[in-house]
């Protein structure tokens, strides 16, 4: 049964609410290629982490900041029984709600975009989860009250899964660039993203369909194996299903904005041709590659006797 919403669950959930709105307003968002490279230009996209100047105090506010939202995604919409999720569960939940944050703000005029936010505020969701268990009595008071299914079976899986996927984007991020030999060149720089953004469809100036379509099945056929990490991280029974389903539909916007970032990468090369029907093929071949993952674990947990589902989550 749901746990009644106490008071502070409203005032989290208006919080949250309050902070994205915050975060990407006003709501100027381009998809223009000269948008983006001025954006760049000026600083105001930094996919490098850890390079600002006044990184300190960013640094604090940031996780601050992130400490309701800890608080938040560990009690949102969970049972009298279970009022507070796992570390692992919270953990996802939160970073997936800061990287949707920064990867809104990457497409929006003035606000500024960089890979040091989320991983800053994963100190503070660690934060807002230790507050959480305190109010909820403690660790070893809600363990007791866990299930050995519920705190064994599924939920310490999850963390190497997500493990495994971040470690997965960064290895597709480096082998899709290398060589890394970034041209200084602007007026090459902004014919290439005015060409990413608005002739997708240039790739057949420059190949044939066959070839098009071999590096379209190539580009899915990497990132597949992406979102089936995703989907044996997710499709735990222990998941409520509206929450399972929120979830699926935010691994799919991380895999987009991580093809879509190696995309922009792959502007400065000139060796490389980067091309949003890339960004279309690698969001398809990992839906389906999370698809494949979620209906081969379905099929064999049915199959699976009930004292040897933890094995399969």
């Amino acid at each position: 049964d749901r746990r009644p919403a106490a008071r502070l669950d409203w005032i989290l959930l208006f919080y949250v609410l309050g902070l994205v709105l915050v975060s990407i307003w006003p709501l100027e968002v381009t998809l223009r290629g000269a948008d983006l490279q001025r954006k760049y230009h000026a600083g105001l996209i930094a996919f490098i982490p850890f390079r600002e100047a006044n990184l300190i105090l960013r640094c604090f506010t940031t996780a601050l900041l992130a400490v309701p939202v800890g608080m938040f995604v560990a009690t949102v919409s969970t049972t009298s029984h279970h009022p507070v999720r796992s570390k692992e569960s919270t953990l996802v939940l939160g970073v997936l709600l800061l990287v949707f944050i920064e990867s809104i703000q990457l497409l929006i005029l003035g606000k500024y975009a960089t890979a040091t936010d989320p991983l800053i505020g994963l100190a503070g969701i660690v934060a807002g989860l230790a507050i959480s268990v305190y109010l909820h009595g403690g660790w070893r008071k809600l363990s007791a009250r866990r299930s050995r299914e519920f705190s064994t079976h599924y939920m310490t899986r999850v963390a190497p899964y997500v493990v495994a996927a971040f470690t997965y984007a960064g290895v597709l991020g480096v082998i899709l660039c290398l060589p890394w030999n970034p041209t200084s060149d602007t007026q090459l720089l902004s014919s290439r993203f005015s060409q990413l953004f608005h002739a997708p469809l240039a790739i057949f100036a420059r190949q044939s369909l066959a070839d098009c379509l071999a590096d379209w099945a190539s580009t899915a056929a990497l990132f597949a194996p992406l979102g089936a990490v995703w989907a044996l991280a997710i499709a735990g029974p222990s998941i409520p299903q509206p929450i399972r389903r929120v979830l699926f539909g935010f691994s799919v916007m991380f895999i987009a904005g991580v093809a879509l970032a190696i995309e922009i990468m792959q502007v400065q090369l000139p060796h490389a041709y980067p091309s949003l029907t890339d960004v279309a093929a690698a969001t398809a071949g990992s839906a389906l590659g999370m698809l494949a993952a979620y209906v081969w674990l379905r099929r064999r947990r049915r199959s699976t006797p009930a004292d040897m589902l933890s094995s399969v989550g």
